[in-house]
């Protein structure tokens, strides 16, 4: 399953081995633990997975059933890493999820489950040598008006938004499973 790519080589292990090697758990968050290093990696732009998951369940859609639930990475990690790929070079970073918008966490100060993507975005804008913020993908159900007020605020943060809004009839979304209409 995709949140035990990590175990691939375990894995391929096992089969040669003549086992079965199957692994389908969604565990919660331990796969954020096994993202590889990137600290001497040089580049001027990275993606930086903040986020993996879905609970929205839309009638298409399988991330919820390939990805798992949503889970937000540790706010220290994201900043921690953001931090090292500055310290290395990195301009710009674009902030990855299913469903990045839902991102929340506790901050560097233990204040928590309060914040959510702006937040975080506001704390990365802080980082000295971060030029240039991202983020994809968004859900238009947990755009927020902190995230909005960000895009006017946060010069780093760029004037760009991918927003999965499918459709502009009431009826497609409701057939899709979408829980916001054409005025909401």
């Amino acid at each position: 399953g995709p949140q035990a790519y990590h175990r691939l080589p375990e894995l391929l292990t096992e089969a040669q081995q003549g086992k079965r090697a199957l692994d389908t758990d969604m565990p919660a968050i331990s796969k954020f633990d096994h993202l590889p290093s990137r600290a001497k990696q040089i580049r001027p732009g990275a993606f930086l997975t903040v986020q993996e998951g879905c609970d929205k369940c839309c009638t298409y859609c399988v991330v919820p059933y390939t990805r798992g639930a949503e889970i937000s990475r540790p706010w220290a990690d994201i900043v921690n890493e953001a931090k090292a790929l500055v310290d290395n070079g990195t301009r710009e970073i674009t902030l990855l999820g299913q469903n990045v918008n839902a991102w929340t966490g506790d901050d560097h100060k233990g204040q928590g489950q309060g914040q959510g993507l702006d937040g975080l975005i506001r704390a990365l804008a802080d980082i000295p040598g971060l030029d240039r913020i991202r983020y994809t993908t968004s859900h238009p159900n947990d755009m927020t008006d902190g995230l909005i007020a960000a895009h006017a605020e946060i010069d780093k943060l760029m004037p760009f938004l991918h927003l999965s809004v499918q459709a502009g009839s009431d009826r497609v979304f409701k057939a899709m499973k979408r829980s916001h209409t054409v005025d909401s």
